[in-house]
């Protein structure tokens, strides 16, 4: 069997309608051999070979200086890629790559995302499976949180398993690939992979191909992955390409205004960190700066070194790359700007998610569910200030102080846990009715997604972990007051005895939290606010004016 993955290719290709071949492939960058097109019973083929890319291994040298007569033979890199037509136009077109450098001959924007995730599922869980057959399907999982950071995980099986064996969390990771045993095993081979483009096994011969490209469509275009992920489907992907244009002017405005608070930056594939030493950003080259992290807030300067900034656009940010090197300068990995970046966007009354260059309209039906959870949190007993021109120490010295004896102020006093890295804050605020009280000023979803982590962290850490608690205790018995505030003895702690109390500082103006806070924010809390019930805490929110 031919081990072969394949990409759905688009009708434009950056706003551009596609009129030949050379359309998808990136020639700015490569000089493939180029042979055909051919035409075959339903299908017309070209193809584009990459020409070899010799060089020596990095570690040659370090070997080298003490084994002098050691030859280490130099290796060749190869790839091809072939692009079958089945329609008239250009508007039925595949893509299938082959060996290390196959993909990068396409031109960045040229295939459909998440194509071949949908037709994976599909061929994995076929509508009129076998209910003995349902369960244990999938080997592997690769997902995307989009929170303060975008963190990318992929976790393996050792052998065929559950999705819920993997502990995807259905509200705040994306599913990005995924893989397992088809049911047609003779047509796909005995695993597909499917992310962007559907990886399978085939014996086909390459005269067959047209057929083989009408089986991934109609894996592709059947809902019976509705029945196991239609989560899925809470994510549309954006087909109007006036709305498209419309969301590419919004971001594009918000960077050059700075306005990002809602806007993240990171490499769109999996990267090797281990031999990732700097990113090269637009205009490096000629000042030799090396960034050992890949910032928004370095991307924007270094456009603003180019004046590329002020006259920023999605086409002009498609034209500007990030380059990732190792030690020895080597490019790693190279994305456009417009590709890196991912966040969200409110336009004319909906909620869209800027993906790794593509935009996702949020489902309205699942906004308003999250939205009417949210608006459903009950909101604290705890009388809190308003918040005066001060900065957030100082707002929780003053809540303090307003709660007399009733409150204890633990801001920035740390325990140690075990099971932490790093030292733990149990709350800004505690008061002798066992609420734990987290303050955080701004609206922005780094900010936020750090509230929600803090206080649902510190709880489970109170609930499960005997050092934690007898940390705190030993805390408490240092601060002023604080005896009486000693509520985490060894023995464990009633859970339902105690509230988690989320306060939020900002200009309110009236606003229910729905409306006001970031979607991703929105759903963390849900995330968080679960876990922690589901732990037995209550969960309570307050909305802090600023005066």
């Amino acid at each position: 069997m031919t081990t072969l993955t394949c990409y759905r290719l688009r009708d434009t290709v950056n706003g551009a309608q596609v009129m030949g071949y050379d359309d998808y492939v990136d020639l700015e960058r490569n000089v493939p051999e180029q042979y055909g097109p051919v035409v075959l019973p339903g299908f017309e083929a070209k193809l584009y070979l990459s020409p070899p890319h010799r060089g020596s291994v990095s570690w040659a040298a370090f070997l080298g200086s003490s084994f002098g007569s050691m030859r280490v033979p130099e290796t060749d890199a190869v790839g091809a890629l072939l692009i079958a037509r089945l329609s008239e136009g250009f508007d039925e077109c595949y893509a299938f790559t082959f060996g290390v450098l196959g993909r990068y001959l396409m031109r960045e924007g040229s295939w459909i995302r998440g194509y071949g995730l949908r037709a994976a599922l599909n061929l994995i869980y076929p509508i009129g499976l076998d209910p003995a057959e349902v369960y244990a399907r999938l080997v592997s999982v690769d997902t995307k949180r989009r929170a303060a950071n975008t963190v990318r995980m992929r976790k393996q099986a050792p052998r065929s398993t559950t999705l819920e064996a993997f502990e995807v969390d259905r509200l705040r990771d994306a599913l990005t690939a995924a893989t397992g045993r088809p049911l047609d095993r003779d047509t796909w081979g005995a695993r597909v992979s499917g992310g962007d483009a559907l990886a399978f096994a085939s014996d086909e011969p390459f005269e067959d191909l047209a057929g083989l490209c009408r089986g991934v469509a109609s894996a592709h275009e059947s809902t019976a992955y509705r029945e196991h992920f239609g989560w899925l489907d809470h994510f549309q992907p954006v087909a109007d390409p006036t709305t498209r244009e419309q969301l590419d002017a919004t971001v594009a405005e918000s960077l050059r205004d700075g306005h990002t608070t809602n806007l993240d930056i990171a490499p769109p594939d999996f990267v090797d960190w281990s031999r990732v030493e700097a990113f090269r950003l637009p205009a490096d080259g000629r000042r030799r700066e090396r960034h050992p992290d890949l910032r928004l807030q370095d991307v924007l300067a270094a456009l603003a070194r180019t004046r590329d900034l002020a006259r920023a656009s999605a086409d002009l940010l498609r034209r500007r790359f990030i380059v990732a090197l190792d030690a020895d300068g080597v490019a790693l990995g190279r994305w456009p700007i417009w590709r890196c970046l991912s966040g969200e966007v409110a336009f004319n009354d909906d909620v869209y998610v800027l993906d790794e260059g593509d935009f996702f309209r949020v489902e309205r039906s699942f906004l308003r569910e999250l939205d009417d959870y949210v608006d459903g949190i009950a909101t604290t007993e705890v009388a809190l200030p308003t918040l005066g021109p001060m900065e957030e120490g100082k707002y929780n010295e003053l809540a303090a102080r307003s709660m007399g004896n009733q409150g204890l102020l633990l801001d920035r006093k740390t325990v140690r846990s075990s099971s932490q890295t790093t030292q733990v804050e149990v709350c800004d605020i505690l008061t002798d009715s066992r609420q734990l009280i987290h303050v955080k000023r701004h609206l922005g979803s780094s900010a936020l997604s750090h509230l929600f982590s803090q206080g649902c962290v510190s709880a489970e850490l109170l609930q499960t972990d005997k050092q934690f608690r007898h940390a705190t205790t030993v805390l408490l018995r240092t601060l002023k007051g604080g005896q009486r505030f000693a509520f985490f003895p060894d023995g464990g702690i009633a859970a339902s005895q105690f509230e988690v109390a989320f306060a939020i500082i900002a200009h309110w103006n009236g606003r229910r939290m729905s409306t006001a806070l970031p979607f991703f924010s929105k759903v963390n809390l849900r995330s968080r606010t679960e876990e922690l019930r589901n732990r037995g805490f209550k969960v309570s929110c307050r909305c802090v004016d600023v005066s």
